[in-house]
């Protein structure tokens, strides 16, 4: 073993598949050559990797070996006690600020029906008002059904403290970015009749994803009109899309502010996953692309001017090329 062996990833993770399996007694034909890696639990396969690094280079292990481990590793993570601290800090502020969303819209709607009892009454009032002046200065009584609208505008107005539709907007939009910090994981806008999820992701603002039913296949709405066009085509009594139309037009404003075709267009769900695959589909996708492309230095797609453009301002390559 090499001098600072002791110091190595490989000798830290072998000592801590040791110490936190020491407790079990595994049999030497468990833990034999050739065996599926993916049917093992995760006490064993972390038994298994901790004899394994100790006979051999990690990277001479098969990458399912590295896969499976990785998984339990994970699993450890997310069982140990910080951890599900975290995730239940986090599910009580949000549980917090989504009853806080709740009580603030009640008090709302109890201070415009209040707001709206007022007018009434101020009409009302005023109606009377009108009638009385009419009767003493001995005027048909006909008038008396025409509101003053002098005496109307004394009480008819919004309580004090009523706000206005811009003051809930921005209180709305204030509460979704606080909440959208405490959340453990993205929810789908919601659900079409074809069982198509709509996501709009925090980390990418600028495209709402439309996954397929089956997970195959994954669409962009990057403009306006295609938001537009989707909206006109819901069905606002549906089970499933009265939901996602409520919450796509609540939202209207700040999706429209946000969308915006990326820099350059893909079919998403036709690129591979595995980068080198994916490498060898875009040399092989420039063959049959325009004059005016080219690939750039990690081998996307680019126009001629947009790299231009992106030599001069040095630009990053745009977060959803990230996501392929």
């Amino acid at each position: 073993m090499a001098p600072n062996a002791n110091a190595t990833w490989q000798e830290l993770l072998r000592r801590y598949c040791l110490l936190s399996r020491s407790s079990l007694r595994v049999r030497d034909s468990e833990l034999r050559a050739g065996q599926q890696y993916a049917s093992m639990s995760d006490d064993l396969i972390m038994v298994h990797a901790a004899v394994e690094l100790g006979r051999q280079d990690a990277w001479r292990l098969p990458p399912e070996f590295h896969l499976r481990l990785l998984h339990a590793l994970c699993n450890d993570v997310v069982n140990c006690f910080n951890m599900k601290a975290e995730i239940s800090s986090r599910l009580d502020t949000a549980i917090a600020l989504q009853v806080e969303k709740f009580h603030a819209d009640a008090e709302e709607r109890k201070k415009e029906k209040e707001a709206a009892r007022l007018r009434r009454e101020a009409a009302q009032a005023a109606r009377d008002k009108r009638a009385r002046e009419l009767s003493t200065a001995g005027a048909p009584a006909e008038g008396a059904g025409t509101p003053d609208p002098q005496g109307a505008a004394d009480g008819g107005g919004p309580v004090a403290g009523w706000r206005s539709g811009e003051d809930r907007e921005a209180r709305d939009a204030a509460l979704s970015a606080e909440l959208a910090r405490y959340l453990i994981r993205s929810e789908p806008l919601g659900m079409d009749r074809h069982h198509q999820r709509y996501w709009h992701m925090q980390s990418l603002p600028s495209i709402i994803f439309v996954e397929a039913a089956e997970g195959d296949s994954l669409g962009l709405i990057t403009n306006r009109s295609q938001l537009d066009a989707l909206l006109a085509g819901l069905n606002k009594r549906g089970s499933r899309e009265s939901a996602l139309y409520q919450v796509l037009q609540k939202r209207y404003s700040e999706f429209c502010s946000c969308l915006q075709p990326p820099s350059m267009p893909l079919d998403v769900a036709a690129v591979p996953r595995n980068r080198r695959a994916r490498r060898h589909w875009l040399r092989q996708a420039a063959t049959a692309m325009p004059a005016n492309i080219t690939l750039d230095a990690s081998g996307w797609p680019v126009q001629r001017h947009q790299q231009q453009q992106q030599q001069q301002s040095e630009e990053p390559l745009p977060d959803y090329q990230e996501l392929l």
